[in-house]
């Protein structure tokens, strides 16, 4: 291709006062009868030589490109990509008008494979005539593949036409890697960004998820949450089919619609929930369909997952009872499956290792002294890790001794797992000092309100004969004397809350009148509560020094941090200190006013009275909606309990009414649990069998079992001693397994069965707490997985399936923007955008190449011109000399 220019293109103008020099005095001298052939071929003449002296004046010349470019256009056309092919064709025609010079354009379509649609230089075909595999998006391959198309030494460049999301090659890295290789070896890349979104009006249903569990119990409620993803509004079926899985040998059962529900869908996400049945134990396979009107894509509207019924709960008796043992076997009935243990005498043998009881699904423990178990701290590590890891479930009954005696450490470890704390520790005559900051470095966040809302919960659950005295500190020390709680707390709580703050900080004055306080008054029991952030200014007295004079004097020290950093310092050291100068006392943090209530502070409430209250007593529903007591409007009495008090995080369904010294009523747990971990605890704090439970007919003991044994059994049974985690992207499932055992030499075996059929055995490598391993998803369907873990001559045999319902290709809510492309590119060539159904947004990447890149060939014409020129000035000449057209005068005749 051959570029016209000129050196001076102004010297053009020259042409005009040099036609117009010719032209008029041709008009003018010339008469009509003169105006011959000649005249005319030479006027003709005349600015045809004017014409070639003006362009030689200006020096004309021609360039021609030498350099060939080839440029491919790489079409995304995978299923995302399906409802848009038209706007490629249009950006592709767009492409092959800007087109550089001496340039070639080729088209290649991928999806999940890559073909050539139109070689380099041939008539440009639509995409939609290209044979490829829509079933996902292989960028990384199809910029490999058209590498290949490039020949000789023309300059090479590909257009990615792409919605940037690369089903197949999950990491950008190695996409960013490729595009890097590719420009370093001489092929620019430039990227045109197609938006793949639904456009408004179209309407697409996806089943997003299933959220079910992986097992449940014969008879219990079994839902299943149905999650839909929808564009818009529209009207659905969703169908549900069921059958019970075939045994090894057995021939494939068909699916029989179980459930078939109309659902409205609004644009957003619907849920669905469906009750799955749970009346024949074994595993079933489900099937879920989603038919939605006017929806698009019929690729994602299935899926399918497994379920275990298992038979009977599997249940640990412990008791020191035989009445209990009896009652809990009738109570249960055939719901279960019991394995009880009567521990009569010290050192009764009981399952105490981990592999033991992660065999069963509950554990109930009932009148007995643990510290009679043989092992009992293992058997307390196991049955805590049990709970919190493999979501097994604990049930308390009746006295457990955990009142007897407060220092046990035995006792304090299994009290920890418990919903309620039992016993009292009988005291009397204590003052309780709250010690607060009011210093101006609380003022910032939220340390004072947090620090005031915590001095005010203290009040309010301490007893009504507690002393209670308050100091504040700054720079000046502000003293309340001493008074009974029941005597000052609505004007402490007005005081405090009322409270500003000052300049300087003394942490050590402010507990030198604690000090002098408690000296006064000279009570059998003193407790000091430090509230601060930690930050002393002024210190006139040494904090810790006068903590330690605190615990000589009788007293306990605790402390509340208001500043908790991100780095971890502030004034933890400093409160720390102060507590640790003494013994028994307590360090807590607390960063937010909101989280004062789930704080614990001890055993601050009044507990004055007997451990063990054996007289009638009402019991009340506190939680009415609680699974504990469906079937009840209302509770028989007890005629025994445990004195205990619930702790923090527990939930109380059953309470009781119990009448302390002085007059007033004071409300107890009857009935409390927590949760664990993954687990559950739960306790009742009376006894399942003799006196203490008399009133309660044999009907309402069935009940109320029924319904503790149902609110209580785990989610998911679990009876090896590892945890399964399988954690699936769009292209693999990672497979991780952690033993509670971290034995090296145990072999870990996985045996992965295909959705086709096929199946492969991998021995793992212990990797320093876990196995794992990937599983590439690359196909739709079931994949079963059967872990095989021994050690210590112990094996341990667990299933996991989890099925891939879709390729990610059929997502139509996945996120397409150009993030993603300028992750890959990463400054390499340029990107732009197409956005279908917005002109403002069709635009295409710039495809000049540099001059630098390029060669050429340049031709003057002003000596050619001059030459050719000079030679019609010559014809010129000759023209008029012969005289064309000019008549001839006749000769005169003689007369």
């Amino acid at each position: 291709m051959k570029n016209i220019s000129f050196d001076n293109p102004w010297l053009l103008l020259i042409a005009i006062p040099l036609a117009l020099a010719v032209i008029i005095p041709f008009i003018l001298i010339i008469n009509k009868d003169n105006r011959t052939i000649g005249w005319k071929i030479s006027l003709g003449v005349h600015l045809v030589i004017i014409m070639l002296a003006s362009l030689a004046a200006a020096g004309i010349k021609s360039t021609s490109v030498l350099t060939k470019t080839t440029v491919y256009v790489l079409a995304d056309v995978s299923y995302s990509s399906e409802r848009n092919l038209d706007d490629i064709d249009d950006c592709i025609e767009e492409i092959q008008d800007k087109l550089p010079e001496n340039a070639k354009l080729g088209i290649v379509c991928f999806g999940r494979n890559s073909v050539v649609l139109t070689p380099a230089g041939r008539e440009i075909k639509r995409v939609s005539e290209a044979k490829v595999d829509d079933t996902a998006t292989d960028i990384v391959s199809a910029l490999n593949y058209t590498e290949t198309l490039f020949k000789g030494d023309s300059l090479k460049r590909i257009v990615l036409i792409t919605d940037g999301n690369d089903t197949v090659n999950e990491s950008v890295s190695s996409l960013a890697t490729t595009v890097q290789r590719l420009t370093e070896n001489g092929i620019k890349i430039d990227t045109i960004f197609l938006n793949n979104k639904l456009n408004e009006g179209e309407i697409e249903a996806q089943l997003s998820d299933v959220e079910f569990t992986a097992t449940t119990y014969l008879g219990h409620i079994n839902n299943a949450k149905i999650l839909i993803q929808a564009s818009g509004n529209t009207n659905s079926m969703v169908e549900i089919y069921a059958r019970k899985q075939a045994l090894e040998g057995e021939e494939e059962k068909e699916y029989e619609c179980i459930e078939s529900t109309f659902l409205p869908l609004e644009q957003g996400l619907n849920t669905l929930s469906v009750s799955l049945p749970a009346t024949t134990s074994g595993f079933f396979e489900y099937r879920v369909e989603v038919l939605a009107d006017e929806d698009i894509s019929k690729h994602n509207n299935v899926r399918e997952f497994t379920q275990e019924v298992v038979g009977k709960t599997k249940i640990l008796l412990i008791t020191g009872s035989s009445a209990d043992k009896n009652a809990v076997e009738v109570m249960y009935g055939g719901n279960a499956d019991i394995d009880s243990y009567l521990v009569t005498g010290s050192n009764a043998r009981v399952p105490f290792t981990l592999e033991e009881i992660v065999a069963y699904d509950e554990i109930i423990i009932s009148n007995v002294d643990i510290r009679d178990i043989r092992n009992v701290n293992a058997f307390i590590d196991s049955l805590d890790m049990a709970i919190s890891q493999y979501g097994k479930s604990l049930m308390t009954f009746g006295d457990l001794r955990l009142q007897t005696d407060a220092d046990d450490m035995i006792f304090k470890k299994f009290q920890e797992l418990l919903p309620v704390d039992y016993g009292n520790n009988n005291r009397e005559g204590r003052l309780y000092t709250i010690v607060l900051d009011v210093s101006h470095s609380m003022f910032m966040a939220s340390k004072f309100t947090t620090a005031k809302t915590a001095a005010i919960k203290l009040l309010s659950i301490l007893g009504d004969d507690d002393y209670v005295s308050l100091v504040t500190f700054s720079g000046e020390i502000k003293v309340e004397t001493p008074k009974k709680v029941s005597a000052c707390r609505q004007d402490l709580i007005g005081y405090i809350d009322s409270l500003t703050t000052d300049h300087g900080t003394d942490i050590g004055l402010g507990l030198e009148e604690a000090l002098k306080t408690i000296k006064a008054l000279n009570l059998a029991e003193n407790q000091v509560m430090l509230i601060s952030d930690g930050f002393s200014f002024d210190s006139t007295r040494d904090a810790v020094e006068v903590s330690a004079e605190l615990y000589s004097a009788g007293a306990t020290v605790s402390a509340i941090n208001t500043y908790i950093p991100a780095d971890g310092t502030g004034g933890r050291s400093t409160l720390r200190n102060v507590v640790n100068a003494g013994s028994g006392g307590k360090y807590y943090e607390i960063s937010r006013p909101e989280d004062v209530e789930g704080v614990v502070f001890g055993s601050v409430a009044d507990d004055i009275g007997d451990v063990i209250i054996e007289k009638d007593a009402q019991v009340n529903i506190a939680r009415y909606n609680d699974a504990v007591v469906k079937g009840f409007t209302s509770m028989p009495m007890v005629s025994g309990y445990i004195i205990s008090m619930e702790t923090y995080d527990a939930t109380v369904p059953l309470t009781i009414s119990h009448l302390k010294p002085g007059g007033y009523t004071e409300t107890m747990p009857l009935y409390a649990y927590r949760s664990h971990g993954n687990g559950k605890v739960a306790s009742f704090t009376s006894s399942i069998s003799g006196n203490w439970t008399k009133y309660w007919s044999a009907e309402d003991k069935s009940r109320f079992i029924n319904n503790v044994m149902e609110s209580n059994t785990p989610k998911v049974r679990i009876d090896r001693p590892y945890s399964v985690n399988i954690e699936r992207s769009d292209l693999d499932a990672y497979v991780e397994i952690v033993p509670s055992v971290l034995d090296p030499a145990a072999k870990t075996t996985l045996k992965i069965t295909f959705p086709n059929g096929k199946t492969t055995t991998r021995e793992l490598a212990f990797d320093a707490r876990k196995y794992f391993y990937t599983i590439a998803t690359e196909t739709t369907g079931t994949y079963r997985i059967e872990i095989t873990y021994s050690y210590d001559e112990q094996t341990f045999t667990s299933v996991e399936t989890f099925h891939i319902p879709y390729l990610p290709e059929y997502n139509m809510f996945a996120s397409y923007d150009t993030s993603k492309i300028y992750d890959f590119m990463r400054g390499n060539g340029t990107i732009t955008e197409w956005n279908p159904g917005d002109p403002k947004k069709q635009n295409v990447p710039s495809l000049k190449n540099y001059k630098n890149e390029i060669s050429t060939y340049q031709v003057s014409y002003r000596i050619p011109l001059l030459i050719a020129a000079a030679a019609l000035f010559v014809i010129d000449i000759i023209v008029r000399k012969f005289k064309l057209g000019v008549k001839k005068k006749p000769k005169p005749q003689n007369k």
